[in-house]
């Protein structure tokens, strides 16, 4: 189905997938993380974004199944009206001069106009929903931006049922074997591998209906994008935390692992927070776990201290 039965390719994919689980333990034991990365990088890789493993959808909504999950829930009320940019994503995007911001995000009025030129893509605070920030936007030209519509949202490609959707791709593989060579665990040209990363996760974008190539731009951004050697494993995971939008379970997964970004604490205007304003370290057992599986969840919760925390780390969150 993803690879026209090309044996090889999903021998590569088996091997890529072992290198990030390989990678998942650096934090709990470096020397088994060592191990299993080498093994994954000698049995071979993904070599090219032809290698990528990306499921391509149609358009067609729930319950018809053919359509992109991530864009159904998108759909769900509309909602990707209101999919906000996150400071800590668009600060990061914005100070390093990315050309993703303008794929990632866009800003449009109440009659769906492109106002982003206005608005230089306004974010909300981590933890805050839209609404909590209440007060309208004036542009440098006077125009009054409303509150509805002053923040920038996830742009429209992503949001695309026909969109495919990026399991794990090249960028991703690129950005772990740099780490592998950062850490001394395999391989040895960390800067190849990372800009390879950048190149790679820049290109990937164009798989998303209607998205505009950011390739002219990709040359520039790299040369300013050197990677200090002194600081390596936070650049590197830095940019794969970039490359991994839209998908943000990976990308969640990889910030407990690698600690980057560092997350900033949560704004709490209601006094709702159950961590103390700490970003949470994982997701919840469904409560419905309790009462049809109740023998395997209660043996899940001794393994993480008893409770069902949002802060108990799971056992390669551990160092």
């Amino acid at each position: 189905m993803v690879y026209n039965g090309n044996v090889d390719k999903w021998k590569r994919l088996a091997n890529s997938l072992r290198l990030r689980l390989g990678m998942r333990l650096s934090k709990k034991d470096a020397t088994a993380a060592a191990r299993e990365v080498k093994a994954a990088v000698d049995a071979g890789v993904m070599t090219s974004a032809d290698d990528n493993f990306r499921v391509i959808h149609e358009a067609f909504g729930f319950p018809d199944l053919r359509g992109n999950g991530l864009s159904q829930a998108f759909h769900e009320e509309s909602i990707f009206n209101y999919t906000i940019g996150t400071n800590t994503f668009v600060h990061y995007l914005k100070n390093q001069g990315d050309p993703r911001l303008s794929r990632y995000f866009v800003n449009l009025d109440g009659a769906g106009e492109d106002i982003t030129a206005l608005t230089d893509y306004i974010s909300v605070k981590p933890g805050l929903y839209w609404w909590d920030d209440w007060s309208d936007f004036t542009a440098s030209n006077g125009r009054v931006i409303p509150h509805a519509n002053k923040f920038c949202i996830i742009n429209r490609p992503f949001v695309q049922l026909q969109s495919s959707f990026l399991h794990m791709g090249f960028a991703e593989v690129q950005f772990l074997l740099a780490e592998a060579a950062a850490r001394g665990y395999a391989g040895s040209n960390a800067v190849q591998y990372y800009h390879n990363g950048i190149r790679a996760a820049m290109k990937q974008l164009e798989m998303y209906p209607g998205m505009a190539a950011v390739q002219a731009q990709v040359d520039d951004f790299v040369t300013r994008h050197p990677l200090p050697a002194d600081s390596a494993v936070k650049f590197i995971n830095m940019q794969k935390w970039v490359a991994l939008f839209p998908n943000g379970y990976e990308a969640f997964a990889n910030q407990r692992r690698s600690g980057w970004p560092e997350m900033q604490p949560i704004e709490d205007v209601g006094t709702e927070s159950e961590t103390n304003k700490v970003p949470f370290r994982r997701l919840f057992y469904p409560g419905t776990e309790a009462f049809t599986n109740t023998a395997n969840y209660q043996d899940a919760l001794k393994r993480i201290g008893g409770t069902n925390d949002w802060m108990a780390q799971v056992w390669w969150d551990k160092p």
